[in-house]
């Protein structure tokens, strides 16, 4: 045993002359600043359902940005089209989302992680339907979008059937409204209720929340 044991000494110390060292145990790569396992990809024309949403990148909008497409992931009565450009956050999941970046390809991938801070603001309820600046929504057949959101806690929105552009609307049917909290909005049969308008805050971009009445 006493020679053995001389023997692995021997060895060791034959390698630690040579230079040889014993291989480490390799770790991965982290970013500073983010969190290993908070960040999430998407493919473009896929969906991925997180907190009661569900998710889908359309691609990206020509100037950097991504479309991205938040419903509820039980009922498909509305859906969200948002426009963000990279560090931008958006409401999905009961929560606010990042746009870390996308990844141009033959199918672009969106890079998504939780927003770390998002300055005390509340996120609408993953079933609420959400009219985001510089984006639209759609209820059945009908299409909102905000026009502005002004000083004094209120929305402009316009409202117009979706089956066709609004170039090529007849302006009979395009409505012009102004949404403020405690307002109540009529979609086709269903009866809204304005829960929230929210301003642009930092990175977090401004929508309008509803709320269906029963």
């Amino acid at each position: 045993m006493r020679l053995r044991v001389m023997a692995v000494s021997w060895l060791l110390a034959t390698a630690a002359c040579a230079g040889i060292s014993a291989p480490l145990e390799s770790t991965p790569s982290f970013e500073p600043g983010h969190a290993m396992h908070d960040s999430f990809q998407l493919l473009q024309g896929m969906t991925l359902d997180r907190g009661g949403s569900r998710l889908a990148f359309q691609g990206g909008d020509g100037r950097g940005g991504a479309k991205v497409d938040v419903w509820d992931a039980q009922e498909s009565v509305w859906q969200a089209h948002w426009r963000l450009a990279p560090g931008q956050l958006f409401a999905a999941g009961g929560g606010f989302l990042r746009v870390e970046g996308v990844e141009p390809g033959a199918r672009a991938t969106l890079h998504l992680a939780p927003a770390s801070d998002s300055g005390g603001i509340a996120a609408p309820a993953p079933g609420q339907p959400v009219v985001p600046m510089d984006g639209s929504l759609d209820i059945g057949q009908t299409r909102i979008e905000l026009l502005e959101i002004s000083d004094d806690g209120a929305a402009t929105a316009r409202l117009w059937p979706k089956l066709y552009p609004l170039a090529k609307t007849d302006p009979e049917d395009i409505r012009e409204m102004r949404l403020a909290p405690g307002d109540e909005v009529q979609v086709g049969r269903r009866l809204y209720r304005v829960d929230r308008v929210q301003r642009d805050a930092g990175e977090l971009r401004g929508f309008v929340a509803l709320t269906p009445e029963p």
